[in-house]
């Protein structure tokens, strides 16, 4: 498979944002991954291939739906055929992640396009070390204008995968950067917030950029794009010959337990009980065996726990949240009949009981909470639910 986006423009090439993302982050295995793509190699998680696949079709035309005026609301419009079409071990998950997402999402009669293909440019031929101009490309999901301010508007991108990162890694995410640049050059917009709406675990996160931040964005793409030409250029001179290009893996952390040649997955319920008693075992912690774990818990039904060396294991979201704005939350609470003072001076479960009490309480106050947890696996001993560990 090419590396660039097809395009009609001479000399112009588009890049992709995920494929610049995997340069960055091992160019080793995007290497590998490219033949592997090349030669049709099937995907290792094929489940969540097919879980959101199905997802973003059906998302993609109740959207549409409203957008064109058809229908007011997408839960007027008819999913059934495509949720049918999807593998049987994966229907149920689709369609309660439709309907999660739908009691989650508004901004319906704001919708200005719908999976829309993007492209900005981020190098001139003029200044190109190889004579083409280079853009980066994308689709964004939904884009909803900001009914209080026409420079302003809003991204959307729904995620079907398992990990949920922590706020404030996604500042500097470079899908998060190439939306809030493509938004902007689109549309004229300086201010462009970008929500990523983690569907297996009804959590959005959102950053917002202003005019400077999508300035430092082109200058992130910049380089970005810069450093994979550059990449190109080494990998073109070694050829084939080498499978791991061992000049870019001078100094990194993980090259004495690197999977690149052949990528460790876990296949099976007896690879998952052999992995999982290493890590309980502290006989190896590192990333790539959690990484495995919380992939293969991600292929099961919602809620699944599994069993190995006496442990429980499932996927859970671990961290803190806090009150950003004790002020704001207070004024807020008064208005709808609470006492502050004994909401504040307890924890998080009894304002949770407040919610119940209180219709509308915990829309009002969410803006107010910075939600700090990211997706870890976590395990208990079998039969002890005191007993409980993180990764």
């Amino acid at each position: 498979m090419d590396t660039r986006y097809l395009t009609d423009e001479a000399g112009v090439r588009i890049h992709r944002r995920s494929h610049l993302d995997s340069v960055a982050r091992c160019p080793a295995r995007f290497h590998m991954e490219r033949d592997m793509e090349r030669a049709n190699v099937p995907h290792t998680n094929q489940a969540a291939l097919d879980r959101g696949t199905a997802v973003h079709d059906c998302l993609e035309r109740m959207l549409k739906a409203v957008a064109q005026g058809s229908v007011q609301r997408p839960e007027e419009v008819d999913v059934d055929d495509i949720i049918t079409q999807a593998p049987s071990d994966v229907r149920e998950e689709v369609r309660m992640l439709v309907d999660q997402w739908l009691n989650q999402f508004g901004g319906f009669d704001q919708i200005l396009g719908v999976e829309v293909l993007m492209d900005s440019t981020i190098i001139s031929k003029a200044e190109s070390p190889d004579g083409l101009a280079h853009k980066i490309g994308g689709r964004l999901d939904v884009v909803v204008a900001d009914p209080d301010d026409h420079e302003a508007g809003h991204v959307w991108d729904w995620k079907t995968a398992w990990y949920v990162p922590p706020a404030q890694d996604l500042v500097d995410d470079l899908q998060v950067v190439t939306y809030a640049l493509m938004a902007s050059d689109r549309y004229g917009w300086t201010k462009v917030t970008v929500n990523l709406y983690f569907a297996r675990w009804g959590v959005t996160r959102t950053v917002t950029f202003d005019l400077e931040a999508i300035e430092w964005a082109d200058k992130k793409i910049h380089r970005a794009i810069l450093e994979f030409i550059a990449w190109e250029a080494e990998a073109a001179e070694l050829g084939d010959e080498e499978r791991r290009p061992g000049k870019w893996c001078v100094g990194c952390p993980l090259l004495n337990s690197c999977d690149t040649p052949a990528p460790q997955v876990i296949k099976n319920q007896e690879d998952f009980e052999q992995a999982g008693g290493l890590i309980l075992k502290n006989e190896r912690q590192g990333p790539a065996v959690k990484a495995a774990l919380a992939e293969y818990l991600a292929e099961q039904p919602e809620g699944t726990e599994l069993a190995a060396g006496g442990f429980k294991f499932s996927l859970g979201l671990t961290g803190t949240q806090k009150i950003e704005d004790a002020e704001s939350l207070a004024a807020i609470v008064i208005e709808h009949g609470e006492d502050p003072w004994k909401l504040f001076n307890i924890d998080r479960s009894k304002l949770k009981a407040a919610f119940g009490r209180r219709p509308g309480l915990e829309q009002a106050v969410s803006h107010l909470v910075v939600d700090r947890r990211k997706t870890s696996v976590v395990w208990s001993a079998t039969g002890k639910d005191d007993d409980h560990g993180t990764d």
